[in-house]
């Protein structure tokens, strides 16, 4: 089970750190590259946050203390592109709700987000659609 755990963690920490890479490289787009990131439940780093939130809830330290990470790490990349604390914030929070709602349509149901635009099918920060 250490082992499993290690692992999570070793992918989570290289998968949100290859986010915020991109963000950084890309400032102008972060903010809406982190949004539209939010809305997918389908890729890796959305199942490696799923999967460390879990270990969190147990009341394992080294978890949580990763996910402050990661999200000190996204905040870190949001203030520059966004230029205003509050505001960087508002777009992790509006990420943080996205995915929420994101999760709770897995089904296929949107009826809670049928006012914003669709869900692009693929995104990527260079703006072709191939795999990550």
């Amino acid at each position: 089970m250490q082992a499993l755990r290690q692992g999570i963690f070793t992918e989570l920490m290289a998968q949100a750190s290859a986010e915020v890479e991109q963000m950084t490289a890309d400032l102008p787009r972060a903010a809406e590259g982190y949004l539209v990131s939010s809305l997918s439940r389908d890729n890796l780093l959305e199942r490696l946050i799923d999967a460390d939130y879990r270990l969190a809830q147990t009341g394992d330290a080294d978890a949580l203390q990763l996910l402050r990470s990661c999200r000190d790490d996204w905040y870190g990349a949001l203030l520059p592109a966004t230029g205003n604390e509050a505001l960087a914030k508002l777009v992790l929070f509006a990420g943080d709700g996205l995915n929420h709602h994101a999760l709770l349509s897995l089904d296929g149901a949107n009826e809670s987000l049928d006012a914003l635009p669709p869900k692009p099918r693929c995104w990527n920060w260079s703006g072709s659609c191939s795999k990550r």
